[in-house]
């Protein structure tokens, strides 16, 4: 809930006490050094401006090994760095 913008901490402290938010445990993980174009930019995380320099710096320097690679490029939302890796596959 805290990645929802604009509510405050109280409104998300009373949504926590009547909603839990679960994984689907048949999560499809994004293969990041095999995902087109298309496909980044389809992931909540990733506008298309950001999947365009994801696909060129996986082009230009080869496959990413992990999320501090992807962390590297520019207006990467490092701050969520540790939810999006849980939907990526290296």
């Amino acid at each position: 809930m805290s990645d929802v913008w604009g509510l405050s901490p109280e409104v998300i402290a009373e949504l926590n006490s009547h909603f839990k938010v679960v994984i689907p445990p048949n999560l499809k993980k994004i293969a990041i050094n095999d995902a087109s174009l298309k496909e980044l930019s389809q992931f909540p995380y990733f506008r298309y401006a950001l999947a365009k320099q994801i696909v060129t710096a996986r082009s230009m320097n080869g496959n990413f090994n992990n999320i501090e690679d992807l962390s590297k490029i520019k207006d990467f939302p490092v701050e969520k760095a540790k939810i999006i890796s849980l939907y990526l596959e290296f």
